[in-house]
């Protein structure tokens, strides 16, 4: 079967039973588990067998609805998310005016679009630990 063969169906079913369009279009489901709390709305119908997975996993944008992927290839592993708390150190107004003050003029920040990229990293390197050295005095 070529790409001019293949047939790709998806989207929000939510008032279509998956029977009704399994029966009259001939197309295959791959979504089995829920999209939308315990309902699968979101559903996608192929006429062939070219995806080896389907993934359901929570949506990139705010929606109450999952996102369906589908691939081939090795199995997808889900990546888990964590949250923690970090905690910082605020800082004081005479710290921003003494790491101004310490900052060197911008000929010293300029980038030469011109040279050697090692060496135009290496610059930028030394003048920020000039700094950090001169704004923790």
């Amino acid at each position: 079967m070529d790409i001019a063969e293949k047939i790709f169906l998806a989207g929000d079913f939510n008032k279509l039973p998956e029977h009704d369009v399994v029966t009259r279009t001939g197309l295959t489901p791959l979504v089995s588990q829920p999209t939308r709390g315990s309902s699968i709305l979101d559903r996608v119908y192929v006429s062939g067998l070219q995806y080896g997975g389907v993934k359901v996993v929570k949506s990139a944008v705010k929606s109450d609805h999952h996102a369906v992927v589908a691939y081939t290839g090795d199995v997808k592993t889900s990546v888990s998310k964590t949250r923690r708390v970090c905690t910082y150190r605020k800082h004081s107004a005479s710290e921003h005016a003494r790491l101004l003050a310490s900052t060197p003029d911008a000929t010293a920040l300029a980038v030469n679009p011109d040279g050697d990229l090692q060496e135009e990293f290496d610059r930028l390197h030394a003048v920020m630990l000039q700094i950090n050295l001169l704004s923790n005095r």
